[in-house]
């Protein structure tokens, strides 16, 4: 069989959706990210969202011209090598419908045909206690205030095992809930693990979140009424099997000292 002629296109990236909540360092498979809501504020005029069956949404243009030619024959090598892009910017909104996860804004330098990870965490509908337990709360400010969409990193240190980190985000209202997934057992009832919290936020209550990652650190409130301090991480008891409040010392909430 002789080929005429073949179509080479190529595409400018992807885009895709990672559940970055709960226990890190372990491997993650993408979010269907063609069932959310994907809204886009900046990008080029030739731009195309191309959904896929792995749940990635590819990024297809129009030009430079070289993405899509025809090729007299059979395409060699040299045929399909990826002509040169400029990278562009992609910037936008993303949101599930189902509200298992918290929106969040998005900027990325895209094209070249790179692909992009989109970090999302969960709501507090979304995430679920096993047998491990968790740790529940609310995030204010010094001025008492709601702190919506803070970052909470959790360094928890078992004995005889290696150290679990953990990530949860709070939602518009300053609640959060934080699963302990693959947190050894105590040996008794009465079994704590010493852990350090670190938090990232933003002053102001955007109606989505920004990125998350990408917020400033804050201190966090380590002293009592009597005498209040400010640290940048806060230690604090784990027992688990157990569901329990997340306060700092002598508060009612998670209390953070905003810039």
């Amino acid at each position: 069989m002789r080929t005429l002629e073949t179509l080479v296109l190529h595409g400018s990236g992807w885009l895709e959706a990672m559940d970055a909540s709960g226990v890190q360092a372990q491997p993650r498979r993408p979010l269907p990210l063609p069932r959310m809501q994907l809204r886009l504020s900046r990008s080029p005029a030739d731009l195309r969202l191309v959904p896929q069956a792995s749940g990635r949404i590819a990024l297809w243009r129009h030009q430079p011209a070289a993405l899509r030619r025809t090729v007299d024959g059979a395409a060699t090598p040299a045929d399909l090598a990826p002509p040169a892009q400029a990278l562009f910017t992609l910037e936008g909104e993303l949101a599930d419908p189902q509200g298992q996860f918290l929106p969040r804004v998005f900027r990325v330098d895209a094209g070249g045909g790179a692909g992009h990870a989109l970090r999302l965490y969960r709501s507090s509908a979304g995430t679920v206690f096993g047998s491990e337990g968790g740790l529940i709360g609310r995030v204010r400010s010094a001025a008492d205030q709601p702190v919506p969409w803070a970052l909470l990193t959790l360094v928890v240190r078992p004995p005889m095992a290696a150290p679990l980190t953990y990530k949860a985000q709070a939602d518009a209202q300053g609640e959060f809930r934080l699963s302990l997934q693959r947190l050894p057992p105590g040996a008794a009832a009465s079994t704590v693990y010493p852990a350090t919290l670190t938090a990232r936020a933003t002053a102001g209550a955007p109606a989505a979140s920004p990125d998350p990652d990408a917020q400033p650190e804050v201190d966090l409130r380590t002293g009592e009424d009597a005498d209040p301090a400010w640290a940048p991480e806060l230690t604090v008891d784990v027992a688990p099997g157990r569901v329990a409040a997340l306060t700092s010392p002598g508060q009612g909430a998670l209390v953070l000292q905003l810039a």
